[in-house]
């Protein structure tokens, strides 16, 4: 069994994978916080944070989730395998 954190990300990419979307990972060279996957499907792009059950965001990756939602972009921080399932729930419902 690996890392708790990296249990919850190939959930998510296995979820993705099971409901028809892309998850992409994701690096910004030279700006450190930004969230780890990019979720795309059912009409959205999503940016998402995963981290372990136990896990919080460091003060950099609060500052990079706030800056990308201040400019419009969907961000999540999933931590759970049930929040992943909701999070594809209301993807496909288009309730994000």
């Amino acid at each position: 069994m690996g890392k708790p954190e990296g249990i919850i990300e190939d959930y998510l990419i296995k979820q993705a994978e099971n409901h028809d979307s892309l998850c992409y990972k994701f690096t910004s060279p030279g700006k450190r916080g930004v969230p780890d996957r990019i979720v795309i499907g059912h009409g959205y792009t999503v940016f998402v944070e995963c981290k372990s059950p136990t896990g919080t965001t460091r003060k950099q990756q609060d500052f990079r989730i706030k800056e990308m939602r201040d400019h419009g972009a969907l961000v999540y921080v999933l931590n759970t395998k049930p929040a992943i399932d909701d999070f594809f729930e209301k993807l496909i419902k288009h309730e994000l």
